[in-house]
């Protein structure tokens, strides 16, 4: 109900900005309002899957680097391979995230990023590389507890997976349990790849 409330009183205050300025255009053409807007509506929406998190984390763990072992294809990061997340907590509660991999031709590509951490202790975080304008659903939904050792994380919808490890290579036992969790929870597991040159 907060998240609906916040919505309706943003989208109310953006349009009647956008009538005060007397705007012809919609307020999706607004390059003020709109970007922020849009930020603020993809920071709290939900899914489905946000169940699915795990309870508790110790985001002190958490950060470090870890190599990513498969992944369902994406549009975002196209055929990028032997990719590398680090995650550094921020003073100011968030993460920075910087995310580095390379291509078949040699070239290499990396960017940077901010999560920042609504539920703690549940493990979701709201990651974005284009702050603050857009956000994206980052759930924790397998986690070694003991040695944060690996993990899988899961988006809002069912093609966004990845399973991490902080070693380049991970057990196949492992890699398959995920698999087989992450399948119950209703992610399309069969599309997992895994992007090494």
């Amino acid at each position: 109900m907060l998240k609906f409330n916040c919505i309706t009183i943003l989208l109310f205050f953006a349009i009647n900005c956008n009538n005060f300025q007397n705007e012809s255009k919609p307020i999706y053409e607004n390059k003020k309002i709109f970007p922020l807007l849009f930020g603020v509506i993809t920071y709290y929406s939900d899914s489905q899957f946000s169940k699915y998190a795990v309870d508790s984390i110790d985001l002190s763990r958490y950060a470090g680097s870890w190599y990513e072992i498969e992944r369902i294809p994406n549009s975002f990061q196209g055929e990028i391979a032997n990719v590398r997340a680090t995650y550094s907590l921020r003073s100011d509660g968030n993460i920075t995230v910087y995310n580095e991999g390379t291509f078949s031709n040699g070239s290499s590509r990396s960017n940077t990023g901010v999560a920042i951490p609504p539920s703690l202790p549940k493990a979701i975080l709201k990651v974005s590389f284009f702050y603050p304008v857009r956000f994206s659903d980052y759930y924790i939904i397998g986690l070694d507890t003991t040695n944060y050792s690996h993990a899988m994380i899961g988006g809002s919808v069912p093609n966004i997976l990845w399973i991490l490890s902080r070693e380049s290579t991970l057990s196949d036992t492992i890699i398959n349990s995920y698999k087989d969790s992450a399948k119950a929870m209703g992610y399309n597991t069969s599309s997992l790849k895994s992007y090494k040159n």
